[in-house]
């Protein structure tokens, strides 16, 4: 196993958010098994039989596993190669064959596992051919002892005289002979491999990608419904381990859990409601955790993802209260999925969800639980996590679930690029900092803004988020599809207003074009078509919006705590280029640097910032190597060209007012005197927590909207008095 102190564990909860998790992870495991290797990889990865698999846990139902046989005889092939060359192995043949398959579910219950999809039975067989490769990216070569190591014998006549002319030069020479035969004939092998393995593979994932692509370009193809992903295990690419799945007690299809969405909290306390024993979570769940964090020497924090509201929203607040027992310092970051177009509790019955033939009854004991639940979850999250960062899945010409998580997934992989980095690489990138407490690692000081690092700790990187510890809610927002920005479009919209603008001013012969003098630095950073400053906003938002305010969208109308904004484009790369130093057009890194920093300084002053700029995109990084097959093929679906650039921003900012200010009103307004009788009732059936523990849940969601009441003035802010809401 290989550990680094900058470990990070991954644990997602839901089919919602796994979907966004599976092209996280997609996304991580091409990153850093780059021939670059910009990302470190112990940071997400960890080996296993030498191959590079993500660091994470993911929890869904019983029924959503399910285990490709391509991807099951592969594993077990490299665990069988595995003991046969390790005498002193610790896998019986039983734990080889248990790793690699799925826990057959009591027959009696009647339940189904999903089935993978045509296209993903095609892609995986394909995809898992390349992953366990010795020749894969995703392969390592064994850590060598030190055979090479110099023996010096000890003289007869003096043990403590040391014969230092006899070496066994011989020796050393033959030994470097046989080493050069060893490298010469694995780059053989390795040539071989490409050309008659690697090759026509990836000819023929192409044409499974292609059919894909033509299947969600005309969704009336009789193909279309085979060819889509319906799962996100249809799309989480090998290698990974068995151990990352881990499956729920129930199912919701066995009947033996009547709250699904309402079981809440879920704790080792409280196993009535929601049906979920001490053992499973003490034998399955943590124990799984423990071991991750046993093969860390120092896990440095946790990215989670958690979907909705009750089950998993329990889980994770269980979780989090272990995690606190086990790493006290370790950073916790929370992002928290809703998919507002799909049923939350996944798969009921269409007649027992359609709203037009539900009695009135049911719905108010639903909107009851609901809207408890949603202020429990807010309540809980803020209170053991550093970060919440609520979620929305985009739902943009009723494109695929599929579709709408990889722009999740690129947004926070480009995000979590700062704590992901290594210390040097050959790819350009750095982090630029104002207002920040330290100068982080392989620190410089750029003598226009402030600092910049090559990489951050996630302690570090919390600390740029929250510049108070009561500063816990962010939002985030990316590139809006609709503009199909491309690398120079990009660069064109950071510009303006910027000092880089006003250099080439100085210099202009009367032929260039600029835009208006007047026009506002930052304005790149509003929503699509909202600035009238200079140009439309390029970005839309990931984060719950529930204000039909169109003017609460501004962000020049809020208050910003902290900004952090992250991009993948295609920099000017040659240094020795004389418009790397002299034209302020040129996109080079200090000059994307330098407008970004500036675009969200001098408009929406920040008490502190971060800027992370990458020469590289997802699309370079996917398909930029001969060597990228397998988990990044189907990128090539996804993405306009191989140069689309990424650029997400991370937010502290008074924007999310109106999210915590929808939750606080609905919590209290089910909790007054109209609905009494329906929470009552399902405290006394312990489906929801006791009154007491509701109030508190409410008042910690008051506290926090007013943390991020709007500034005055503004006319942003919501008086209750004002509401049409009946308490």
């Amino acid at each position: 196993m290989s550990s680094s102190p900058r470990d990070v564990i991954q644990i997602s909860l839901g089919s919602s958010s796994n979907a966004v998790t599976a092209h996280f992870l997609n996304l991580q495991g091409l990153s850093v098994t780059d021939e670059e290797g910009a990302c470190d990889a112990p940071t997400t990865h960890r080996l296993e039989d030498n191959h590079w698999v993500p660091r994470c846990l993911l929890v869904d139902e019983p029924t959503r596993f399910f285990v490709s046989p391509e991807i099951s005889q592969q594993a077990l092939r490299l665990s069988q190669q595995q003991q046969l060359l390790e005498a002193s192995s610790t896998f019986s043949s039983t734990s080889i064959s248990s790793r690699f398959a799925v826990q057959p579910l009591d027959s009696a219950l009647h339940l189904e596992h999903a089935q993978p999809s045509a296209w993903s039975q095609r892609y995986q067989s394909l995809s898992s051919t390349l992953a366990y490769s010795s020749c894969s990216r995703y392969y390592q070569e064994p850590a060598a002892g030190t055979p090479n190591a110099p023996t010096y014998q000890v003289s007869s006549e003096n043990d403590r005289h040391v014969n230092w002319d006899d070496l066994g030069d011989e020796n050393e020479e033959a030994q470097e002979d046989d080493e050069w035969q060893l490298q010469a004939r694995k780059e053989q092998e390795r040539k071989k491999w490409q050309q008659d393995t690697l090759e026509p593979i990836q000819e023929q994932l192409q044409t499974v990608v292609n059919e894909l692509s033509a299947a969600e370009n005309n969704p009336s193809s009789p193909s279309s419904s085979s060819a889509e992903p319906s799962s996100w295990m249809d799309y989480w690419m090998p290698p990974y381990s068995e151990q990352s799945k881990v499956a729920l007690e129930y199912s919701h299809q066995s009947h033996l859990t009547p709250h699904w969405d309402a079981a809440y909290p879920i704790s080792l306390g409280n196993s009535r409601s929601n049906g979920s024993s001490s053992d499973w979570l003490e034998d399955d769940l943590y124990d799984r955790l423990r071991r991750l964090l046993e093969e860390s020497d120092s896990c440095q924090g946790f990215l989670i993802t958690t979907q909705g509201h009750g089950w998993y929203a329990g889980l994770t607040t269980a979780l989090l209260q272990e995690i606190q027992q086990e790493t006290k310092s370790a950073g916790r970051i929370v992002f928290h999925v809703t998919n507002p177009h799909k049923d939350e509790s996944l798969d009921k019955v269409e007649d027992e969800k359609d709203s037009e033939n539900q009695p009135w009854q049911p719905a108010h004991v639903e909107r009851v639980r609901q809207h408890i639940s949603n202020g429990l979850v807010m309540h809980d999250f803020t209170q053991n996590a550093h970060v919440v960062v609520p979620l929305s899945l985009p739902n943009i010409d009723n494109q695929s679930l599929f579709r709408g998580s990889a722009q999740v997934a690129m947004a926070l992989e480009a995000c979590m690029l700062p704590i992901r980095l290594k210390a040097s690489s050959s790819t350009p990138r750095r982090i630029g900092l104002t207002n920040a407490p330290f100068l982080g690692q392989g620190g410089d000081y750029d003598a226009q803004w402030g600092s910049t690092a090559q990489r951050l700790s996630m302690s570090e990187y919390i600390q740029c988020l929250q510049p108070s510890s009561q500063y816990k809610l962010l939002e985030i927002d990316t590139l809006s599809p609709t503009m199909e920005p491309d690398n120079d479009k990009l660069w064109q919209a950071l510009l303006p207003g910027t000092s880089l603008e006003r250099d080439a001013r100085t210099r202009d012969d009367g032929h260039s074009t600029f835009r208006p003098r007047d026009a506002a630095p930052g304005g790149w950073m509003e929503r699509e078509r909202l600035n009238s400053g200079g140009g439309p906003g390029l970005l839309t938002p990931l984060s719950p919006q529930s204000s039909t305010n169109p003017r609460f969208g501004d962000r020049s109308l809020h208050h910003h705590f902290a900004l952090s904004t992250a991009v993948r484009p295609v920099l000017l790369r040659d240094a020795s280029d004389p418009r790397y130093q002299y034209d302020p057009m040129a996109k080079t890194l200090p000059h994307y640097l330098t407008a970004i920093v500036q675009g969200m300084g001098i408009a929406y002053r920040p008490e502190r910032s971060v800027a992370t700029v990458m020469n590289q995109t997802v699309g370079q990084l996917t398909f930029g190597s001969p060597t990228s097959g397998g988990a990044g093929a189907y990128w090539r679906s996804l993405l306009s060209s191989v140069k689309q650039p990424t650029l997400a921003v991370l937010g502290n900012s008074t924007r999310v007012y109106s999210h915590v200010q929808q939750i606080s009103s609905d919590m209290k307004m089910v909790l007054g005197p109209r609905y009494r009788g329906y929470h009552q009732r399902d405290i006394v059936n312990d489906v929801l927590p006791e009154a007491e523990d509701c109030q508190e849940a409410l008042e910690g969601c008051l506290n926090l909207r007013d943390v991020y009441h709007p500034p005055d003035a503004s006319g942003l802010a919501v008086d209750d008095s004002d509401g049409d809401i009946d308490y």
